[in-house]
């Protein structure tokens, strides 16, 4: 008995050493009913507790380094316990927008990735989840839905380790989301794939219940809309869905303008063509069905199984002058096509949270039908009879297309982390049509190696690897076969916590399509034919780049400076025939630019109630065919501004009108602006309207040939219907099956495999 209370007693003493009361406050006054949830200095919740009508709440610091403390009433707060004063935690009132400062509160620095943990009341801010995403340091969703990293583009969205699309992040729950991880640098296969950046949003398991989500952009006159619809279910650690997507244009008022001049034989070939009011139609139409299960750092599988229905008609009218006559030409140009596919995703994790690696492995079938058919007809007369010139093309393209992929990787270690990928792809494309039918078999086996280190202030990674490349064609007496290497080496420098400069170099190697490598005749003009280039050859591409970025509560800045050397480039070309001229896409000489990003978003509050985005690219491209060279400049410039009250969001957006570059064709761009807002009467629904170029004309799109070309075109697009045109905006998320009452104390810390707390 003597032992058994000497036990008891000191058991008493150790367990009181540990114990720390925590006042919680606002103005002064005690908080009570505020949730603490406990936290490892790896984000591992481990413990909660709930504040008295004091404010006061008795916690185990036992292995504790943060609490997040959180209230319905009151903005959400992380806070690290051995920097506390007086053991006292003070919130802000969550009254409106003016008085919350909404910032990422909870945030965790890994040698690859930034994770952040985004709460409900920073989320229900927003229309929905992929909105909320601006809350993230450098990352910026425009009210189209575009999304930028650090002013990239190129950034590949995934849901738990999952491909997935800006279309089903706006209708995900809010309440389903654990957290998000950012990779500034890709690892494995992305890496290999040429990806800039990674966006992973991790969900929760263990959860019971649904959701419904909706978000609409429909404008009726004319009919242009994106819209997106899904039914999400969760039950234990399974987790449905059922997703709906919808693209439509429908334009009656499109003018098409063009000049062409060219010289064969010593005969000038010169027309300008005056575009009538013509129509075209576009609808894109999916469906995708998953089902996955899942507990977080232990084992993830899904599948996925969906298909889409495209189809796209243009009919152009244009009266022609020639220095051969006048006459009236029309232009007829169908696309359709059916896609599948199905997906397999696997992630298991070795030891307690992936301590001993996590192997990831992906499989993947894609079947692809499309139907091209166009014709160009020219009539003696102003109305449509008998045409003196018919020209037309119909063909289709087929493949069925296979893709597998291994990864595996090491848990954070002292010594850095290891990653290393294996990839397959097979690819056989059917290319059937009346003249030149013909096949492709492509095979990709891709290996990677990666590593990742930190010393003091510096994170370096450097990966290494090889992609074999086939390309087996009907019209092509010996395949393409060659390893080519792959590489990339990066130094980042942390100058502060959120200031850092990275130079990097990359290495990659690109195939040819099987549309670049089709010749298939398209006429253009009288001695002016199109198609491609059966012995384009795989080209390889040096990249060399600076970058720097700064993240601060009134300002984000990311700069990027390139030089790309990529010899044997494949790019358009025009080339004398001994019948007439061809226009081709070719293998060039010499081709390198000079490429400069800057991305910039100032929040003048301090925060996320107003932020003024604006996206600056440049670069100077130089290129050398078989006859001649040239130099084309690429500028362009967006910006927007989004203003947040607790109610109403206002935005606007605009466009310059900049040109861009790409091998010997100059596209000007079209000056774009729009404005609009939008409300939210409850959480998860918002309705509101986006109004394109008030008080304009009409939407003008441009291309033209360089200089030094022996075919010069110019060409002029004008959508007047994208002018003073409305679209009606809805984004609404609505949950059954769920526990819905925040302010139960009944809580208890059931699901160990997230930490998260289960009401």
């Amino acid at each position: 008995m003597i032992r058994l209370i000497s036990f008891l007693t000191f058991l008493t003493f150790v367990l009181y050493s540990f114990a720390l009361d925590i006042k919680v406050i606002s103005d002064d006054k005690p908080v009570a009913n505020a949730e603490i949830t406990c936290y490892t200095a790896k984000m591992d919740s481990i413990s909660s507790a709930i504040t008295d009508s004091l404010g006061y709440a008795s916690i185990n610091t036992e292995n504790v380094v943060f609490l997040n403390v959180q209230h319905p009433d009151f903005s959400e707060k992380l806070a690290r316990i051995s920097d506390l004063k007086n053991n006292t935690i003070a919130l802000q009132p969550a009254v409106n927008l003016k008085e919350v400062e909404v910032s990422v509160s909870n945030k965790k620095k890994y040698l690859t990735y930034d994770s952040y943990k985004l709460s409900l009341v920073q989320m229900d801010q927003y229309a929905n989840f992929l909105d909320a995403l601006n809350l993230i340091p450098n990352i910026e969703v425009l009210p189209s839905g575009g999304l930028f990293y650090k002013g990239e583009a190129n950034v590949k969205l995934l849901l738990d380790g999952f491909s997935t699309t800006s279309q089903e992040l706006s209708t995900i729950s809010k309440d389903d989301i654990l957290q998000v991880d950012v990779y500034d640098t890709p690892t494995g296969k992305y890496a290999l794939s040429g990806v800039k950046a990674v966006i992973n949003i991790r969900t929760k398991s263990m959860i019971t219940g649904g959701n419904f989500g909706m978000n609409l952009s429909q404008a009726f006159v004319p009919v242009g809309g994106y819209n997106s619809a899904a039914l999400y279910y969760n039950h234990d650690r399974w987790r449905y869905s059922v997703r709906f997507n919808n693209e439509n244009k429908h334009r009656r008022k499109i003018i098409s303008n063009s000049s062409l001049e060219y010289e064969f034989d010593g005969v000038t070939y010169l027309k300008e063509r005056k575009g009538k009011p013509s129509h075209t139609n576009m609808d894109n139409n999916s469906l995708v069905m998953s089902v996955q299960k899942s507990i977080f750092g232990v084992y993830l599988y899904k599948f996925e199984a969906g298909g889409s229905i495209y189809h796209n008609g243009e009919d152009l009218m244009q009266d022609v002058s020639s220095n051969y006559g006048n006459f009236l030409a029309s232009s007829h140009l169908y696309t359709a096509s059916n896609n599948f596919w199905a997906n397999g995703y696997y992630e298991k994790a070795f030891g307690e949270k992936g301590v001993n690696g996590t192997l990831m492995a992906n499989l993947h079938y894609k079947y692809f039908n499309n139907t091209f058919n166009s014709s160009y007809k020219e009539f003696t007369d102003n109305t449509p009879g008998e045409p003196f010139e018919d020209h037309s093309n119909d063909y289709r393209t087929r493949y069925d297309a296979y893709y597998a992929d291994l990864q595996y990787e090491t848990d954070e270690k002292d010594w850095g982390q290891f990653f290393t990928a294996i990839s397959g792809q097979y690819k056989y494309n059917r290319y059937v049509d009346a003249y030149n039918p013909f096949f492709l078999r492509n095979t990709d086996i891709g290996y990677i190696a990666q590593y990742f280190g930190m010393a003091g202030n510096f994170v370096f990674n450097a990966n290494a690897g090889f992609k074999y490349q086939r390309s087996e064609t009907s019209t092509l007496a010996n395949p393409y076969s060659k390893v080519n290497p792959q590489g990339n080496a990066q130094v980042r420098f942390n100058i502060l916590r959120n200031l850092q400069v990275a130079l990097s170099y990359d290495y990659s190697t690109f195939m040819p399509s099987i549309s670049q490598l089709s010749e298939t005749n398209q006429w253009v003009d009288t001695r002016l034919i199109y198609h491609g280039n059966a012995s384009l050859q795989p080209y390889s591409t040096h990249d060399f780049s600076f970058e720097t970025s700064f993240a601060h509560r009134y300002v984000n800045l990311a700069l990027t400076l390139s030089y790309i050397n990529s010899p044997n480039q494949i790019c358009n070309q025009y080339l004398r025939e001994d019948d007439y001229i061809l226009e081709t896409i070719v293998n060039l000489k010499k081709y390198n630019s000079l490429y400069g990003r800057l991305s910039l978003i100032i929040k003048p509050f301090g925060n996320n109630r107003m932020s003024i985005y604006t996206r600056l690219r440049a670069a100077k491209n130089h290129g050398e065919g078989a006859d001649y060279s040239w130099n084309g400049y690429t500028f362009q410039w967006n910006s927007s501004v989004t203003y947040r009250l607790k109610k109403w969001t206002f935005m606007a957006s605009y466009q310059y009108p900049g040109k861009i570059s790409e091998g010997q064709q100059i596209r000007p761009r079209g000056q774009y602006w729009t404005v609009g807002a939008s409300f939210r009467p409850v959480n998860n629904l918002s309705v509101g309207f986006e109004w394109g170029m008030p008080f304009g004309k009409c939407f003008k799109d441009s291309e033209h040939s360089v200089r030094t070309s022996i075919v010069h075109t110019n060409e002029e697009y004008q959508v007047k219907e994208m002018a003073n045109y409305v679209s009606l905006t809805l984004s609404w998320n609505v949950r059954f099956g769920r526990n819905q009452n925040k302010l139960d104390q009944s809580i208890r810390n059931e699901d160990t495999d997230n930490g998260i707390l289960t009401k």
